[in-house]
């Protein structure tokens, strides 16, 4: 998003970045070792199901876009497991033509 602001302002690829961009990516870079201690299960199934079904919601913004999709069982014994199958990877910004939310 902050490389699309700076296309938007009409930043050429050899220009410096004006201090208000220059900053939000120093803020940006200091929280990227907190990404790391980010856990995700990777097992989309813990147990035996008796019951699964896949959850797919959207989300879009004027500054981006993204799917998450979920897997969700209850067992036997009714003990429910909600799993992330594909979430941030697909997540996209804006593009810099106007598009409705909707149809973001």
């Amino acid at each position: 998003m902050i490389l699309q602001e700076a296309w938007i302002q009409g930043l050429g690829w050899d220009e410096e970045f004006p201090l208000n961009l220059s900053d939000r990516i120093a803020e940006w870079c200091l929280k990227l070792p907190q990404v790391s201690k980010m856990k995700i299960p990777r097992c989309n199934q813990d147990h035996p199901s008796a019951n699964a079904s896949l959850h797919t919601f959207t989300d879009a913004s004027s500054l981006a876009y993204a799917p998450l999709t979920y897997m969700r069982s209850v067992n036997e014994d009714g003990r429910v497991a909600v799993r992330f199958v594909v979430a941030i990877l697909r997540a996209r910004v804006a593009p810099l033509k106007t598009v409705s939310i909707p149809r973001l």
